[in-house]
């Protein structure tokens, strides 16, 4: 799955990223969600627009129409809605990263474009995975960590399907403990064949790349 929709040329988590990544052959999608000031739920990964526009501004303290006026004919900066309509009609499906309390306008997009089926949400955050539950018990929930120790009890308590592991952090055993209780385990940055071969070795589920060509 890309992570991000990064690939070279494009700036991540924009339109002509996710397309560009799309026209290689990777339908899966790893991306990050955050709310702008009238609570739009967008595609946007960091807390600021510093590292991406050299803008110091919060996206939470900007509206929609200010956020996007930050795009360019190269970079374009896209809503969840204009994700999912970007992709109607195409058999793409959607890791929704929550990096903040976007809960329920999350899930108002997802009901609307009827895309249940079609995504997971994960996040750093328990919490966020209970409200999730509670708004709709039948979407797939993935827990994130840096590291494995204690994921699966936690991921247990807050009825998580997926563990998602950073590379640095993982180990077999992990994979293994997650797959007695029946769940998945997914792991990200994963760049090289190497790494890849040495993963799916270990029974890795999925894997989440910075670079489109791996999988070709």
């Amino acid at each position: 799955m890309s992570h991000r929709a990064n690939c070279p040329s494009y700036t991540e988590n924009t339109l002509e990223a996710f397309e560009a990544v799309c026209q290689k052959g990777v339908h899966i999608f790893e991306t990050d969600i955050r709310l702008t000031k009238d609570k739009v739920p967008v595609i946007f990964h960091d807390a600021t627009l510093q590292r991406l526009c050299k803008d110091p501004r919060k996206l939470a303290e900007m509206t929609l129409r200010e956020w996007k006026q930050c795009s360019t004919k190269e970079m374009t900066f896209i809503s969840l809605e204009e994700l999912f309509e970007h992709f109607k009609g195409k058999k793409v499906l959607f890791d929704l990263e929550l990096k903040e309390d976007v809960v329920t306008e999350t899930l108002r997009v997802i009901e609307k474009y009827k895309k249940e089926e079609s995504v997971i949400i994960s996040s750093y955050y328990p919490h966020l995975l209970h409200e999730v539950k509670k708004q709709n018990v039948h979407l797939t929930l993935g827990l994130l960590a840096n590291h494995g120790e204690f994921i699966v009890t936690k991921a247990l308590k807050y009825h998580a399907n997926v563990v998602i592991i950073h590379t640095l952090g993982l180990r077999k055993y992990h994979i293994v403990r997650a797959h007695k209780q029946g769940m998945s385990v997914w792991t990200w940055p994963v760049n090289t064949k190497r790494l890849l071969r040495k993963l799916e070795a270990w029974g890795i589920d999925g894997v989440m790349t910075d670079n489109p060509e791996l999988f070709n």
